[in-house]
């Protein structure tokens, strides 16, 4: 028995739309966070130690 694809999206679905795009956000939000931790995280010395105090509580939540 083969699987099936899901439906397409249409216009009368927009709780599906919502979970599709929260997900999207979400990831959106993940990346951007460790990409601005990643810069962050190189500065240099007196900024860094504060920078990697402030985005440990952060990714803490």
């Amino acid at each position: 028995m083969k699987g099936r694809c899901p439906r397409p999206l249409d216009e009368g679905d927009a709780a599906r739309k919502l979970q599709l795009l929260s997900g999207f956000y979400t990831f959106c939000r993940e990346a951007l966070r460790y990409e601005v931790a990643r810069i962050l995280w190189s500065l240099e010395r007196p900024v860094n130690l504060c920078v990697k105090i402030f985005i440990n509580q952060r990714l803490q939540l």
